[in-house]
């Protein structure tokens, strides 16, 4: 609720509302609809008369437009976003029939509310869309070294002579003269006649079995 003439931490001011209200990017349906140094009308008009029982607050018929007990103020705004809209049209209703009479104080018999009834025509402006602008992909500078890329020919290939030493057999220390000896007898193996290069495990797991007959060297 603003009021014409505010008091500080009582009263809003209708100055200070329309400051705080331009801030946040709106505007009312005044804007533009009034003549130059007009002020704003007001909504409520609120004269307490004597017969209610808050005597205190009652008013002169003679002083209802001038006591300070009166509530006449502009408390009502249509508010929207600054430069979606316009207003074209402003009415004000205080007489239940479409007619607003600025003398008369409210509520009556025919208009029970204690505020107008505040109407608006807004024509909607065009909006301009803000350009959208695509970055473009950055480029590698022409200096930087650039990763070699293997084929995959070349791959192949290396994997080939990875495995092909990796077959080839290495000679460990664990290796022996028994292990040679061993390799050097031939032996006669019922049902698979002489076989040799045997190691000396194998020799002892045959002979074990009994199906060592003959060794000999060779």
């Amino acid at each position: 609720n603003s009021h014409f003439v505010g008091k500080a931490g009582k009263k809003l001011g209708v100055d200070e509302f329309m400051q705080a209200y331009a801030k946040m990017g709106l505007s009312s349906c005044f804007e533009g609809m009034l003549d130059a140094g007009a002020p704003l009308p007001h909504t409520t008009f609120n004269a307490r008369t004597y017969l209610q029982p808050q005597l205190n607050k009652a008013i002169k018929l003679a002083e209802r437009e001038t006591s300070p007990l009166t509530d006449r103020n502009p408390k009502d705004f249509i508010l929207f976003k600054t430069g979606r809209f316009t207003p074209t049209a402003l009415s004000s209703d205080n007489d239940g029939a479409g007619n607003f009479d600025a003398s008369a104080p409210f509520p009556t018999l025919e208009f029970p509310s204690d505020h107008a009834v505040l109407s608006t025509t807004l024509a909607a402006l065009a909006v301009e869309e803000p350009m959208v602008v695509e970055e473009e992909p950055a480029v590698a500078a022409a200096d930087e070294e650039e990763t070699p890329v293997e084929t995959a020919a070349e791959a192949d290939a290396e994997g080939a002579e990875m495995v092909v030493e990796a077959e080839e057999p290495k000679p460990t220390e664990e290796t022996g003269e028994g292990d040679q000896e061993a390799r050097d007898k031939v032996v006669f193996v019922p049902g698979m006649g002489a076989v040799s290069g045997l190691d000396a495990d194998a020799l002892a797991e045959i002979s074990a079995s009994g199906g060592l007959e003959q060794t000999t060297s060779c």
